[in-house]
């Protein structure tokens, strides 16, 4: 009897529970609008992280990139060294700096960078050098030539100071000194083509014309991409031709 009353009693809590807490009623539901959620709403956070983080990584690499800018590698270091005479690192870079500069036509920066070299090194010839090209190629012909002079006096060998004294006396159509420092800044260094394409035009200039297409030849020869030195080696050519011809008719 007991038994019974026992399981009268359960069955009774049960019908309870199941009239209070019925199947799929409101505790079902939000539990399943939490997984929805949950299904939903994480995913937006994962797109906002990394939305986030791809920002993050981005302005990290912009940062490196611009301190790359100001980095030079122990190997240009040497190389610069190699190439200016240089004992100093901390010199080599600002020369190394300079010729960056300049082939980027970056005159203002190159200027400052070469003051400074001379303010560590007051008797740096490429420095000076650098200096006299940046004023021939703003005009300033007088401070051209001064800086030149300037780094020949402290070295006798510096390819650039001759080049730069050289180019100044062709615009001032003044052929033969022209071509006297010409002739000196290809012999010291023979792998400038700018230099020899000067050089043809000097010669151009007086009628040399056989040695004005060999230096005009070996311009193209350095920078094959310069179709302007090919065209003014068969200039050359044609009136030596000419000239020749004119000279055995005589």
């Amino acid at each position: 009897m007991i038994e019974w009353l026992i399981v009268i009693c359960i069955g009774a809590i049960a019908v309870l529970l199941i009239r209070k807490y019925p199947s799929g009623g409101s505790g079902a539901k939000l539990f399943s609008k939490k997984r929805q959620a949950k299904r939903y709403i994480m995913p937006s956070f994962k797109r906002v992280f990394a939305r986030k983080k791809h920002v993050e990584e981005s302005q990290i690499i912009e940062a490196i990139v611009a301190d790359q800018e100001n980095i030079v590698s122990p190997k240009d270091i040497e190389a610069a060294k190699e190439n200016y005479d240089a004992e100093d690192p901390a010199l080599a870079k600002l020369l190394f700096e300079i010729n960056e500069a300049i082939n980027s036509n970056d005159y203002a920066a190159a200027e400052e960078k070469a003051i400074e070299a001379i303010s560590q090194d007051k008797h740096c010839d490429m420095a000076y050098a650098f200096i006299a090209y940046v004023a021939l190629k703003r005009g300033e012909l007088e401070n051209a030539k001064t800086a030149a002079e300037t780094a020949l006096k402290c070295s006798a060998s510096n390819a650039m100071s001759y080049a730069v004294l050289g180019e100044l006396y062709l615009v001032k159509e003044k052929y033969s000194e022209a071509i006297d420092n010409l002739l000196k800044a290809v012999m010291l260094d023979r792998n400038v083509a700018s230099w020899y394409g000067l050089l043809g035009q000097a010669y151009l200039e007086v009628r040399q014309y056989a040695k004005s297409a060999k230096a005009f030849k070996r311009a193209s020869g350095l920078d094959i991409d310069n179709r302007e030195y090919r065209r003014l080696a068969s200039i050359a050519e044609e009136k030596q031709m000419s000239h020749s011809h004119v000279f055995r008719s005589k």
